[in-house]
């Protein structure tokens, strides 16, 4: 063998196993790598969807305790044995179903075995005509219910601010 077919045939060699470990090395190893790439971008998006996820429920269990704790604190103010839903059920028939209204209540000496006289605390904006047609429905509603106080502002025109007293009479 000559010189010249030794260095073709060296040549011919090195492009071999070039070609050899590109085809069966480089490929199926560049294809891993780039599977992995993909595997772990995909992690990484649920991992960040997993932290939000949980960010999220911390603020939703912040929530729960804020309202457990406000719930509770309303509770308090809820006396026992009062009727509410009675009062609710009247005071629905009574506010117009539109108007933003706040109730507070105040449980009161009972008068008789019978009766009970519950305080309830009424705040709310209305035209004029809508406010004295709340007046005569609270007083039709019951003869015995009365207006103990009654605080407003505003004017006849741009309407009246108001907050107001009333002693509702429940059954017992």
């Amino acid at each position: 063998m000559k010189t010249r077919e030794f260095v073709l045939l060296l040549i011919l060699f090195t492009m071999m196993c070039g070609a050899g470990y590109y085809y069966f090395f480089y490929i199926p190893l560049d294809k891993e790598l780039a599977a992995m790439s993909a595997t772990i971008e995909q992690k990484e998006l649920e991992l960040n969807a997993a932290q939000a996820r949980a960010v999220k429920w911390t603020l939703l269990e912040k929530s729960i305790e804020n309202n457990e704790s406000t719930i509770a604190r309303l509770n308090k103010n809820l006396p026992a044995n009062f009727d509410q839903k009675d009062i609710i059920t009247r005071l629905e028939r009574i506010l117009p179903g539109d108007m933003d209204v706040s109730i507070t209540f105040e449980d009161k000496a009972a008068l008789s075995d019978k009766t009970k006289v519950n305080t309830v605390g009424l705040s709310f904006f209305a035209e004029y005509d809508t406010f004295l047609s709340i007046l005569r429905l609270i007083a039709a509603d019951n003869t015995e219910n009365r207006v103990v106080s009654l605080r407003y502002t505003g004017d006849i025109e741009t309407g009246l601010s108001v907050n107001m007293e009333v002693d509702f009479l429940t059954a017992r």
